[in-house]
Formats: C-alpha cells, sequence, structure tokens
C-alpha cells in the first residue's frame, strides 16, 4: 500500500522531488482524456460530406433500374439540438426516399438519430432514436500507420426503443425493442467508377419483434459504399458519383445532377 506522507520538508534540496513524487503517489492531476478522430475526419471517412451522391443499378424482374444516394448537412433543424447528416436513399422510379440522420459530432462515432422509409405518405414510417440510446453505426480509431480507421473484427452493437411514427399524419406512440448490430468483416477489392478499390465490407443486422433482416455494404473509405445488398436481397451496384471531402474538393461528377451510368 502507498502511504500519502509528505516529506519533502526533511531536506530543501530535495523539497521539489518530493512534491512530485507525492502528487505522483497521490494522483495529482487527472490524466488527459485519449485522443480520438474528429468529426470532421469521421464524416471524410465514411463520406458523408454535403453535395456527395451516388448512382447505382439493379436488376428487378429482368429489368436494369437506377437508384441514388445523396448526403446533405450539416443540419440544424430537424431534430431539436443536434446537427445531423442526412443520408437519402431513393429509387429513380418513384416514390419517396429512405433517410437515415446521422450524428457525427462526438467520441469519434457515427449515430443514427432518426429514420424514415415507406414509399408513399399513407405508409411512411419514422423512428425516432433521439431520447434513447442510438444505433451505433461504428466507431473510428487511430491507424497504427496514420490516419483512421474501421478496426477489423469490430462489432457494435446498440439495443433502442425507438419512437414510431406512422401515416400521413405521423402519429407517434413507443415502439418496439431493437437490437441493431454492425460488424466488420474484411477486406475486398471492388469496382468503382474510378476503378479497382480496397472496401471495407460491413454486415448491418436488425433484430425485432417484428423481424430480422441483414444487409450488407462494402464501403470504400473516403469513396463511400461501392456496392451493396439491401435487407430485401437486392444488388445494386454503383456506376457513377461525385464525393466531396470536408474541405469542399471533389472527385467523380461535376454535380450530383450530371451523374450517369452505362446501362
Amino acid at each position: 500500500m502507498t502511504l500519502c506522507v509528505d516529506r519533502s520538508h526533511r531536506a530543501p534540496a530535495l523539497a521539489l522531488s518530493g512534491v512530485l513524487a507525492f502528487l505522483a503517489a497521490c494522483g495529482g492531476e487527472d490524466p488527459p482524456p485519449k485522443e480520438v478522430p474528429s468529426p470532421t475526419q469521421v464524416r471524410d471517412y465514411f463520406a458523408l460530406n454535403n453535395d456527395s451522391c451516388w448512382r447505382y443499378k439493379f436488376i428487378k424482374s429482368g429489368a436494369t433500374l437506377f437508384a441514388r444516394v445523396d448526403v446533405s448537412g450539416p443540419n440544424e433543424t430537424s431534430i431539436a439540438g443536434e446537427t445531423v447528416y442526412v443520408r437519402k436513399f431513393s429509387l429513380e422510379s418513384g416514390g419517396l426516399p429512405v433517410e437515415w440522420f446521422l450524428d457525427t459530432e462526438a467520441d469519434a462515432e457515427v449515430r443514427l438519430l432518426r429514420a424514415t422509409s415507406g414509399r408513399d405518405q399513407a405508409s411512411r414510417e419514422t423512428r425516432r432514436y433521439e431520447t434513447d440510446p442510438s444505433p451505433l453505426f461504428g466507431t473510428l480509431d487511430f491507424a497504427t500507420g496514420g490516419g483512421v480507421e474501421l478496426e477489423a473484427g469490430a462489432r457494435f452493437s446498440t439495443e433502442s426503443t425507438p419512437e414510431l411514427c406512422t401515416g400521413v399524419d405521423q402519429s407517434c406512440a413507443p415502439g418496439g425493442l431493437e437490437r441493431h448490430e454492425w460488424t466488420v468483416l474484411g477486406n475486398e477489392a471492388v469496382t468503382t467508377p474510378d476503378g479497382e478499390k480496397d472496401a471495407i465490407k460491413l454486415q448491418y443486422r436488425i433484430t425485432a419483434d417484428t423481424g430480422s433482416g441483414t444487409a450488407n455494404y462494402f464501403m470504400v473509405p473516403g469513396l463511400g459504399v461501392a456496392k451493396f445488398t439491401d435487407f430485401d436481397g437486392t444488388f445494386y451496384q454503383v456506376c457513377d458519383w461525385r464525393v466531396c471531402d470536408s474541405t469542399g474538393t471533389c472527385v467523380g461528377a461535376d454535380s450530383c445532377n450530371a451523374l450517369t451510368c452505362i446501362p
């Protein structure tokens, strides 16, 4: 056992070293907080910056169709007291988009605060996670060789009970318990509009009272999702993109209105 007794007065020449030893033995100042990647680094890694967009092609009933993802933000008005970036997935054939309202502001994390789905107003559902442990989509660490990374094999699991708002009037009531789990499965080479890239395979599984589902995403750090299979088993392949970083520097198409794909 270390006894916190200050004996530094015994020898003036040893006074300073005695005080330092006393402080070390008795705790002294709190250690500095662990340094973590900044919100800017998080958004750059996950490609969650304003004016970024991707066009995907997929096959349905033998026909080649197209979908797109658009990112906008910062949004400080949709959720009171929160700054979010909105990831919007829409089918070019029509219907309302699926929207994820994502918080990237703290602890090097990406968390889902709200999700909307439903092709029309009558079937529209909004899940609000603002007042509950919100689903954790991922946490970044600093990489040994520099930069930031998602650790291979990492698993991010959250149990949440959202507020569920439905229908045209979006009337709300407590929803059922949901378990959201993201797993980093490994790396795989993928085809992109800028050639072959190394992607991280991410599995997203949701388990709820009403059932469960699994989707797989192949994300190129800094450039976004190159391909994915959704909860219905439909496969999507990126065919054009415009990806912007936190400085406003963009690669790919000149604008999100200029995305093109070869059928």
